[in-house]
């Protein structure tokens, strides 16, 4: 049994932070507790690489970005306030545990054949049908787009330059 120091010491020690794909807390203490489960993965925002916390409730999730540095503190301290069990899958798997004592038990620690880090951008890139920027032959002889595939202002076309 671990107090929450050494947790997070062990965990440091295990864990690169920014290797950590996803982290899942569940197993609410007290089921009364709005927020039964807190999902957090790793997204890249304007700023640098962030993780999304989740926290999911019964009718609507409400999101938090922490930074790599804190993301162990926040994991603890969530699961201090309501969660006995943490998985985490990084370039490790692990399973944080916590009894009624309030006291952790790291398990289940092995590596992660599966691993891919992979970090999704904030802002889903779009696939259009015509690609955006590129010169299109049809969209020039209609006067939609010019030489340097830029589409001319509002009422503006090849014909009238």
């Amino acid at each position: 049994m671990l107090d929450i120091t050494d947790v997070k010491n062990q965990l440091e020690g295990l864990i690169d932070k920014n290797s950590i794909e996803s982290i899942t807390i569940s197993s609410p203490i007290k089921k009364s507790e709005a927020v039964i489960k807190i999902k957090a993965e790793a997204i890249m925002l304007k700023d640098g690489l962030c993780y999304q916390f989740s926290e999911y409730t019964k009718d609507k999730v409400v999101h938090s970005n922490i930074s790599p540095d804190d993301v162990f503190d926040a994991v603890l301290e969530r699961m201090q306030a309501n969660f006995k069990q943490c998985n985490i899958r990084a370039d490790k798997l692990c399973t944080l545990l916590m009894n009624k004592k309030r006291q952790f038990t790291l398990t289940g620690v092995k590596d992660n054949i599966n691993f891919s880090h992979s970090v999704r951008e904030h802002n889903k890139h779009k696939n259009y049908i015509i690609p955006e920027g590129e010169y299109t032959d049809w969209l020039y002889k209609l006067g939609l787009m010019d030489k340097r595939a830029l589409c001319p202002p509002t009422g503006k076309r090849n014909s009238d330059r």
